[in-house]
Formats: structure tokens, sequence, C-alpha cells
């Protein structure tokens, strides 16, 4: 995997080209983002030689630039010198090398070279020049140099996709062992189909875009290409497997035409597959796709494609047919130097599987195996074992080490592939191999010698499949299918850094011993272990491994779906002891286990169980308007988005599982089920995929005659759930259907073709028959409001005629039904409403008034009128139209003011009401009708003091000259001394907002009613004392006041923290006062006593604004509540402590003096740590308060002390070290000369005097010379 930044490493001979390579360093980090410089001048691990270093270190980076001069260089040991090692090793690790020649350098170094260094630099420069990794040749400068390394990483960005990709000749070098007799040598004759050849060669120049070579292991898929490379005309590229295809990768690529070729698709994930694709379709049709594959998993590779919507005509499928008896017998009879008896058992044993035939061959040809004795069904796993015991028989070291070697390999099989330089992960297969992880590291570098373990970047892996696969298979259960339990504890030890790993190379290890199609499978063992495992485990290891399960449960569907379900349905069917338990596994691991059954609904066979247990999971989640991420409703919404990834038996098995909890005991709301169900109406594939740090979006049109049947299941459940439901169930229902009759979105500026818009058709007119069909069947107002937005679009802007005129049609007829009913006239949505708003609210405002005067008319009874209103009214409530109630009341009221007062007189006297809460609309209107009976309903209304009643009463201006300011002042009084939450808030929202009322008589309100503990009226009241005509009435004295209010709230908000930055500038005093009382009141109030308020990142803390003393004060007072016995009156002083503390270093160097004298553990070891945030000059600058740290720790115990004498050597080492590379930093000499003056200051023996002498030699050991020419050794 590519990290977040890339390394290039600058290879060369410093003493005469150190002006160019300073030049390329500061060019890179100044022109190319994402990479980082390295060179030999780095510090380097004191227990590594620094050749060995070299070595190690040119495996590190991702690309090697070198220049070669004139001069060597120094060699080692009568070796090549370090940079021609460097070249060599990042050769032998697949890095790959930008080279540079250049005449320019020192000419008195290249003179003093001895003839054998002068002949060595021209092989060197010699094999540059023949070669194909030289750039340029005529090298002058070192700007010129600069230029050209940012010039040529630009060109191997864009040819290899920033390293994603490796030529042909690299990939011949992987897969060639420089042995030519090594029995996994691909040097053999190609005895394969010679019409393979030309149909690869055949398919590089047709327009095909994509060949899929499948077959099982063996068949010869990888010398099929190595026979290619070495052929073909066109340009191939291959994938590296341990890179990750990067969105910069992708903007970075050019646009020309080669082959790109991808061995083993099966291993990537779906990500990966998905990206590749995006790729081949984002580029021109002179890039093609060759990928290999096993059989078994052909499968699913043929799933992505469809997903993708990738055309069958370009998409090619072969198999790479098993050879022949007579041409197995040619292969081996071609290593074997004859064609004898031996040639006709192996060809006849082996059984057309060509790797095992070439293995059986050379083993016999060696002598390293007598072939002639192996006998029984396991043919392939006998020749394997000889195999492995010929090579690791020339492996180097002595013979013991063979069985290490083989530990070694069944662990990188099992586990693998290992990553060396993760540090956490092989100090875990030290643990559970019993290995020194140095002895590891040899293992590694001699199994790789020997051929057995490949290196790609920083991954280390078993390079053929066969032979990890029988390593895997060989690990897990004997020859008679029992379980060697290795497996399993390897999980114990290894779970947390390779449980995917592990899980991975089992689902591959499909060992088909004779090749006749059983497969052996050792996953579904294994994965009975895990939730064991799982359970024995920390909470912080289990919250790894569900995250790990999670990544790979695609991969397992199945099993992972059993994990979910054994720990989720026992704690959410849990009785009442175990509730809590229950409730904190649920809190905990919700999120890890919402998403991995998220992940298995692409497999048909778990999307029933795995929607069953995300209901039940959201089923209690009130708000589902906006779900939040990875919940379990978000999950069951996006269960029915197309994916590439998920077939169509998986949306079909999710549509079956809707229609069956559609009805039933365990029937699911119907307005939930409309939800889950709309994106399966969507038009568009949505394809995203992430390289880790981006994620990428596009847009795809679906192809309707293959998704028309699923489709018309789900309108048709829709219309059931619209029949049968209530008006919420019917108004999410016909909101869903919306989707058929949607046009053709063309996200992310994707073109819509005539002909893909028009495939809908059949679609939309099958809709619109269903609306028919609905309203013949549940014939309503109230329905007609809740038809979908999408059919005005339809009646006004379909292309095709005769669709157009079937909505027009359907719209009109909806029209008429609605004309001035009471419905229409409370939701005042016209389908016109869009193009003028002006006109719209006209219209709505003269419906309004005609149904006002319809239910005022003097022959309906006022109880009938308002019966009939509450009914529509509740109606239109459950199918979520939002009636305008209010609005209609003050209609009513300026109509038929007696009908207005009957109304209210009935809402009052009839508790739980539904239009209760727009009484406000009576009372405006009457109020502006008939003031006096206005009046009089809002005295009844504040005598009647009903919360639900007086939460939506509000003032306007003019209510000050119609009541009077007295009458206002005493009503507002009277709703901020109600003991309703609810309604002391509304007073507060309408003292802020009536600026009727003088400002002066509005502050004097919020300052004698303060607030109590709950947030939302400390928010409410915040939010009306800033407002800015009434704070600036307020004196100094009422400021205080005001900060003494803000002691009581339990949490503070944002209009809260508003207030108090206009206090901090006005009282501070009283400010740290209110801050104080508030840390020491968590002692009395609890823990959910929010003391000090979270400010965010962006916002400066309120402590900033602090003037000195006052800041000086805090601090002191703050050190006292730091040994408070309550832990979190503790905590909450250390928070703001740590705010205060950085601002002021005088007021911090008080309270360390403060804390000094106070003498006690606590209190010196807080002094000790807040020496931390000083400079380094401050040891000497402030040398009076070293000493007495020193003699205060010294008096609490020798542990104080070495923390002291620590903090303050950290201090030394602190701050920004500024100079020239390769030389001392003038701020150590500094900091060492001031401590050795100071050391003789003081009397020898005592603290000062040792710790500044101490001081001096670390920074003397620090700067000795040969520390600093480490980068001249190299020279």
């Amino acid at each position: 995997m590519v990290g977040e930044l890339r390394t290039v490493f600058l290879s060369g001979t410093r003493r005469d080209l150190g002006g160019f390579f300073e030049a390329a360093r500061i060019a890179i980090g100044k022109e190319l983002a994402g990479y980082r410089v390295s060179t030999m001048e780095e510090p380097t691990p004191e227990d590594i030689p620094v050749a060995r270093w070299s070595r190690r270190e040119a495996t590190v980076p991702d690309l090697l630039v070198g220049l070669v001069g004139r001069y060597y260089g120094t060699a080692r040991g009568g070796g090549p010198s370090l940079s021609e090692q460097e070249f060599d090793c990042a050769g032998a690790a697949g890095v790959p090398r930008l080279m540079f020649l250049t005449e320019a350098g020192d000419p008195s170094l290249t003179e003093l070279q001895s003839p054998e260094e002068r002949q060595q630099v021209e092989s060197l420069r010699g094999r540059l020049q023949n070669g194909d990794l030289l750039i340029r040749r005529d090298i002058a400068t070192p700007e010129e140099f600069a230029r050209e390394v940012v010039r040529a990483i630009h060109a191997w960005e864009r040819r290899t996709l920033r390293g994603v990709l490796m030529p042909a000749k690299r990939f011949v070098e992987l897969n060639e062992p420089s042995t030519p007799d090594g029995l996994l040598s691909h040097r053999h004759p190609y005895v394969g189909a010679p019409a393979l050849l030309e149909m690869l060669e055949g398919f590089a120049t047709s327009g095909q875009r994509i060949l899929v070579l499948h077959g099982p292991w063996g068949r010869g898929k990888t010398r099929l290409l190595l026979e290619w490379s070495g052929v073909t005309r066109a340009e191939l590229r291959f994938l590296r497997e341990d890179v990750t295809l990067s969105h910069e990768a992708l903007r970075a690529a050019v646009d020309d035409p080669y082959v790109l070729v991808v061995e083993d698709v099966h291993k990537l994930l779906d990500d990966s597959k998905q990206a590749l694709l995006h790729f081949l379709r984002t580029r021109g049709s002179n890039l093609k796709l060759v990928v290999t594959t096993r059989t078994n998993r052909l499968d699913s590779f043929k799933t992505v494609l469809r997903g993708q919507h990738i055309e069958p005509a370009l998409v090619l499928i072969r198999e790479v047919e098993a050879l022949r008896e007579p041409e197995q017998r040619q292969l081996i009879a071609s290593i074997l130097g004859k064609d004898d008896e031996w040639a006709y058992i192996l060809a006849r044993r082996t059984q057309g599987n060509a790797l095992a035939g070439v293995v059986a061959a050379r083993a016999a040809l060696q002598g390293k195996a007598n072939i002639r004795e192996i006998e029984g069904e396991h043919f392939e796993s006998a020749v394997i074992e000889s195999f492995l015991d010929a090579v690791l028989e020339n492996a180097e070291g002595e013979p013991a080490r063979r069985d290490r070697y083989r530990k070694v390999l069944r662990l990188v099989a099992v586990a693998g592939p290992v990553l060396p330089a993760d540090a956490d992960g092989m100090e875990a297969l030290a643990r559970f191999s019993g290995l020194p992880r140095y002895e590891l590291h040899e293992d590694f570098a001699a199994l790789e010698t020997a051929g057995l373990l490949m290196r790609h970047g920083g991954l280390v892996r078993i390079p053929v499949d066969a032979i990890a696969e029988h390593l895997v298979v060989d690990a897990s259960v004997s020859p008679q299918g029992e379980s060697k339990d290795y497996v399993e504890q390897a999980l114990e030890t290894l779970a947390v850094s390779f449980l995917g790993n592990i899980l991975r190379n089992l689902a591959t290890a499909d060992w088909d011993p004779e090749q006749t199609g059983r497969v052996t499978s050792v996953t579904g063992r294994v994965w009975e272990r895990v939730p064991d495992l799982y359970e024995r485990m920390a909470a912080t290891r289990q919250q790894e491994i569900r995250g790990v399960i999670e990544e790979i449960s695609p991969l397992h569907p199945e099993p992972a779906l059993r994990f979910a379900l054994r720990f989720l349905v026992p704690a959410m069917t849990g009785t009442e002891s175990d509730a809590s338990a229950s409730q904190s596994f649920l809190f905990h691991a919700r999120r890890n286990l919402t998403r991995l059954l998220r992940n298995v609904l692409g497999a048909p066979g778990c999307v029933a169980r795995a929607c069953d247990v995300l209901w039940r999971l959201a089923e209690p989640e009130s708000t589902t308007n906006n779900p939040l991420p990875d919940s379990p409703e978000l999950a069951l919404r996006d269960a029915g988005e197309y994916r590439p990834t998920r077939t169509l038996a998986a949306y079909e098995a999710f549509v079956s599982w809707a229609e069956a909890r559609s009805r039933g005991e365990n029937k699911i709301p119907g307005y939930r089920l409309a939800h889950y169900l709309s994106s399966l109406l969507h038009k568009e594939l949505m394809h995203s995929w992430s390289d880790g740090k981006q994620i990428t979006l596009q847009a795809q049109g679906l192809l309707y005659s293959y998704w028309a049947p699923l489709r018309r299941r789900v309108i048709d459940l829709l219309v059931r759930i619209a029949i049968e439901g209530d008006w919420r169930d019917a108004q999410r229902a016909l909101n869903a259907l919306g989707g058929a009759l949607a046009h053709q979105p063309g996200s992310f500026q994707r073109h819509v073709s005539n002909g893909e818009r028009s495939q809908w058709v059949p679609e939309q007119e099958y809709a619109l028959a269903c609306l028919r069909q609905l309203r013949q069947e549940r014939s309503s107002r109230i329905l007609d409001l809740c038809m979908p937005r999408q059919l005005s679009w339809l009646a006004d802007r379909e292309p095709s005629p005769a669709l157009r005129a079937e909505a027009r049609l359907l719209m009109d007829e909806m029209q008429r039904a609605l004309a001035g009913t009471l419905e229409h006239a409370l939701v005042g949505r016209n389908p016109d409403d869009r193009r003028d708003y002006r006109e719209a609210e006209r219209k709505r405002q003269e419906a309004l008034s005609a149904a006002a005067r319809s239910l005022a008319d003097p022959s309906v009874s006022p109880e009938d009128s308002l019966a009939r209103l509450t009914q529509a009214a509740v109606a239109l409530c459950d199918a979520e139209q939002s009636p305008r109630v209010e609005e209609l009341f003050n209609h009513v009221a300026q109509t038929s003011p007696s009908v207005a007062m009957t109304w209210a007189l009935m809402l009052v006297r009839k508790p739980g009401h539904p239009l209760r809460a727009a009484m406000n609309g009576l009372v405006r209107g009457l109020l502006g009708s008939a003031p006096d009976a206005g009046t009089a309903l809002m005295e009844v209304l504040f005598t009647d003091r009903s919360p639900d009643l007086l939460s939506g009463i509000s003032f306007v201006d003019s209510d000050v000259g119609l009541l009077g300011e007295t009458k206002v002042v005493a009503l507002l009084e009277r709703m901020l001394t109600h003991p309703a939450e609810s309604v002391r808030a509304n007073a507060f929202q309408q003292v802020a907002s009536l600026d009727g009322l003088a400002a002066r008589v509005r502050a004097g309100l919020l300052l004698c009613h303060s607030v109590n503990e709950a947030l939302r009226l400390a928010e409410t009241w915040a939010n009306a004392v800033t407002e800015e005509a009434v704070y600036a009435v307020y004196g100094r004295e009422e400021k205080e006041a005001l900060a003494r209010a803000l002691r009581t709230p339990c949490k503070l908000g944002y209009g809260c923290g508003q207030l108090m930055k206009k206090l901090v500038e006005d009282v501070p005093a009283a400010m740290v006062d209110t801050m104080l009382a508030r840390i020491e009141a968590v002692d009395r109030e609890g823990t959910d006593f929010d003391a000090v308020p979270h400010v965010s990142e962006h916002e400066t803390p309120l402590s900033r604004e602090l003037p000195p003393a006052e800041r000086q004060r805090a601090m002191l007072a703050l050190s006292g509540l730091l040994e408070h016995e309550n832990i979190f009156v503790r905590e909450h002083a250390r928070r703001w402590f740590s705010e205060l503390a950085p601002v002021d270093s005088e007021a911090r160097r008080v309270v360390r003096r403060h804390w000094l004298q106070a003498g006690t553990p606590g209190a010196v070891s807080r002094a000790i740590g807040s020496f931390e945030d000083e400079p380094p000059t401050s040891l000497f600058d402030q040398e009076d308060e070293v000493v007495q740290l020193l003699e205060a720790a010294q008096r609490c115990g020798p542990d104080l002390l070495e923390f002291a004498r620590q903090m303050l050597a950290r201090v030394a080492r602190g701050g920004l070290r500024e100079g020239t590379p390769g030389a001392p930093f003038p701020l150590d000499l500094e900091i060492r000369d001031r401590a050795r003056a100071h050391s003789q200051k003081h009397p020898s023996g005592t603290l000062a005097e040792r710790l500044y002498r101490q001081l001096a030699e670390d920074l003397d050991a620090v700067l000795e010379p040969q520390q600093w020419k480490s980068g001249e050794e190299k020279n």
C-alpha cells in the first residue's frame, strides 16, 4: 500500500555532486506534491551498519533518482561503492530507477582515483548507457539536474500511474529466477497452444476492451503472459499488487495506447476492481485490459463487469485449457532432455497440470527427488513437497535451519503478504513462531534469494499460488481432513494484525489435489473459532477484529453474517438482568456490525436474515428523516441502491424480503418500507471507489430491459402499500413512485442520450396506469395532494407527446377534484407555483379566504365546521403535508370574529385537541379584527396557563400600542414565571424579538428572570441578552449579575458562549469567578455538569481575552482545584488551566513558584510539567527557578527528582533547529556552552552543577564530529 507521502531516494556521490542533489531536493519539495526526499545523510539506526542500511533503505523508496559522474566513491571491502550498491539493491527490490550522467564534479577527486576505481565507474556508466534507465547523459549544472528530475518524475507518474504499473521487462524479471535450473523457473520451451498467443495478439489490435483468461492453478497462465511479453508488438504494462490505484495517478495518466495486464484479479478487493474498470471507461479505446483469474472465481469478476454495464461485445473470455498428454509429455521431455519412460510416467501422473509437470521433471532431473516412488492420489502435493525439499537443501545456512525455513514459509502462506516494515505485525509473527524478529528478517532474505519468497515493493509473499495454497492447506488439515489447529492457534496471536489476511488466504486455498473439481476448503473450520476467540479478547481488540471482519465480509458473507447474528441477537433480546451489558455492547459494536450487515447484502442467501437484523436495530429509531451515517436505518435505505458489485439476484432477494414483511405479524410500517424501496426506482447506477484518501463518484445509466421485472415488482408493492396503509404510508409510497416517473437525471454532468431516455417510457406509462388505478381504489383529496411532484414535470416537459398528454390529463383531473376544497387551501400548493412566487402566494391567500368564508358560513354550526377542519388537518398531518392551520385561523378571525372566538373557547376546553397548537392564529386575527375580543381571548389563555397554548403565543410591535406596555410586560412576566420550560423559552424569544418594547424594559426582564439548568432555556436567554440593543443597556453591575447567572446552566451552548465572550471583555473578574464557581459546582452537580465549555478548533478560547492580572488569579485558584478530591473537578480545572497556561509565560511562572512553595508531590510534579512549554534558553534565564525545582523534587523523593532531570533535559533539546546540513546546529552549540558555564558557577556535587554538567556532556555526545560526518563516510 502506498503511503501518504512517496519517497524519492537521491543516490550518488555527495563529495563532488552535493550541490546537484541539494538543488534536486529543493525542486522536489517545491514542485512535486506528495513526495519526500530520502538520502544517505539521514540518521540511521545505530545497530545497522551503513552498507547493510543502504540495502535495507533501497527497499523503502518509491523511486530512486541517481546521478553518476566520473568519481566512483569509496568502495567497501573491495566491493562496489555504496552508490552502485544502492542502484543494484533498488533494482533487486523492484524500485523504479531514473538515472542521469554528468561530466561535472571535482576533478581533484577524479585524479586521486586508482585505475581500478576508474574502471569501475566506467563500467557503471556503460551499464547505464546500454540500458533503458538513462534519462539524460549530459547534465551540466545543478539547476539543469533539478529541472530534469522534476520533468522525469512527472513523466514516470504519467507512464506508470505513479508507480502502480510496471513494464513487461520488470514483470519478466520478477517471474524468472536468475538461475535457469531453478525448479520454478519459467525458462522452458512454451508448449501451449499457438492459438492462445494468436488470440492475445489479435485482441491487442481488436475493438474489444477486456480479455479474461481463466483456469485452475498450474495451467500456465503466467507462462502464457511471459511468452506473449516476448513476442508481442503491443506495449504491456502490468499492475503491481503492493500499491493502490490512486486518484492522483488517474489524473496524471496520459491517454496512450497500451495493454494493462492484471494477474489474479480475484485477489483484488471489489473497490480495486471497480477502480480498474472506471479507469478503463475514462480512457480511449486504445487502452485495453487483460486479467487472469481462477475458474472458480470467474463469476465474481463477471458480476463486477455486469454491474459496470460493460457491453458484452467488448469482453472476451477464454479458458486456458489443460495440456493434452502428448503436449505435457513434450514439455517434460524438453526438460529431461529425452522422451523416455520417465517422461511418459510424469505426463500421466501430472494430468495436464503444467506447473506440476515442470517441477516434477526438474526435481527428477537434478536427482533431488525420486519421482518414481511417489504414488497415491495426492501426486501434486507430493511433487510440491519434493520441490520444497530440493530448494531448501540449497538455501543458505546449515541444514538445521531448513525446518525453520519451512516454518517461516508456512507462516507467510497463512498470514501473508507480510510487511516487514510493520513493527507490530512482525512482533506478532515473532511471538507466534518463537523466532526473534531479526531472525525473521534474515530468513525472509534467505528465502527470497532461494526464490521461495518474492518482495514486491514492501510486501513479502510466496510467488507461486500453488505452493502458498498447499502450505495453507497442509498447515490447516491432515490428509484425512482433520484440523491440525495450526491456523486456529495462529488466530490467537495474529488476529489483530493478520486476521484479514488469514481469512483471505483460506478463502483462496481451494486445493484440488486431483484436478477433479473436488475442492478442499478449510475456511469454515476457522470461522467456527473466530467468535470464541473474539469473546475472549479485550474490548479494544474486539473493536479491531470487528473492523477486520467488516472489511472481509463481502468475501465471506455467510460466516460473517453468522458472526454478527451470534452477538447481535442475544444483545437485542436480553433479559432485564443483562440489559445494561446488552446496551453497552450495542452502543460500541453497532457501527461495525451495521457496516458488516450492509456488506453481506450482496449475497442473495444472506439478504433476508441481514435485513431482519437491520430492521430490529433500526425499529426503535424515532428520527428517520435524516438517519445518521452507518446507522441501521441508513443501511436499509441504501440496500436498494444500484451497485456494480451486487447481482440482480441480490436485489430480488431484497424485494422478496420487503414483500414478506409488508404483511403479517412481523409487518414493517409501510412508510418505512417505502423508504427502503425508493432507491430501487432510481435510473442510475452510482459507482464509488476509494484509494484510501479520496472517494470517486461516477454515475451510469441502467439498462431498463435487464431490470424491468424487478422494478415492476417494486412499483406493484408500493401501490399496495398506498392502498392498504394509512395516509403516512400512502404519502411515502407515492413519493417513492415518483422515481419511476422521473426523467433520466444525468448525475455528475453525465450526458444522457435520447435512446437511453426513451427506454424508460414503458415504465413511466406503467407508473401512470398504477396511479390511475390507485385513485380509483382509494379516491380522496388527500391522496391527490400526495401525488409525486414528478407528475407535474412529466405533464409539462416530457419529450414524448403521448406520455406528456397522459400525464397532463391526470393532472387536470386531480386539479378539478381539488379546486375549492378545504384540503387544497390548507396545503396551498399548486403545480405552477415555481413559475411566479408572488402570483402563487396571492392565489394561496385567496384560497385561504375562501375556505375561511366557507367554514364561517352561518348555516353551519361552529362545532361542525371545526370538526371538519380538524379532520382535514389531521389527515394532512398524517400524510406529512403540513397544513397551514394558523394562517387559516387568522383568516377566519378576520372573516367572523364570533366563530373564531367560539372555536377558541372550544379549543381551550378540550386539552389534547390537535389544533390547539395553532391558537396563536386566532389570537392574532382577533387582535387585528376585534381587539376587545382578542384581548379577552389573551386573558383566557393566560388564566388557563396550558403550556401547549402559551408556548405558541407571539407578540408583535403593534401589541405594545394596542394592549399597552404595562399589559404586555405583565403577560411576559406571567410567561417567564410559568413552570413549563417551553413557555419560558418562548417568552425569552418574544423578549428578544419585540422591538416595540423599550430596550431597558426588555433588559430588565432578562436580568430579573435568570435561567435554570436547562440548555434550551440558557440558549434562548443568552440569545436575547446578546441582542445589540438590549446588551447596550446594561451597566457594569448588571453585567456582573449576568456573569453570575451563567453559573447555573448545566450546559453552555453557542449562545452562552457568545455572551461569555462579551462579558470577558467587559467584566473579566466576574467571569473568572463564574468559571471557578462552575468548576467547583461539578462536585455538587455531578458529571453531567459541563463546567468548561468546549470550544471549536476554529474559535479562540475565552481565556485568551482575559487581562494578565485576572489570568494569573485564575491560574492560582485553579492550582488549588487541581488537587481537589473529586476527579471530575480536577479534570475541568486541568482543561481550563491548559487554556490559560500557554497564553502568558509570566503568569505561568507565578503559578509555578506557588506550586514549588506548596511543596507537595502533586504540586511539584505539576511545576515540573509546566517547564515542558518553556524554550531551551529558559534553563539559564530562569536559573533560580531551575534550582528551586530540583531542590523541591529532591525533597519529594528520587523518582520525582529523576523526572525533573529528564524534563529539563528534554527542554534543552527542544526548539527549532536551523543550520547547514551536515553541520552542528548553532542552538545546540549555544546551549552546550551555556550549560558548561553554568555548571562552573555552582559548587561541585550540587544538584544544579550535576544538571548543567550532564546537559553539556549530553550535547557533546551529540555534537561529536564523527556523528556529523556520516555523509562523508559514504564517499
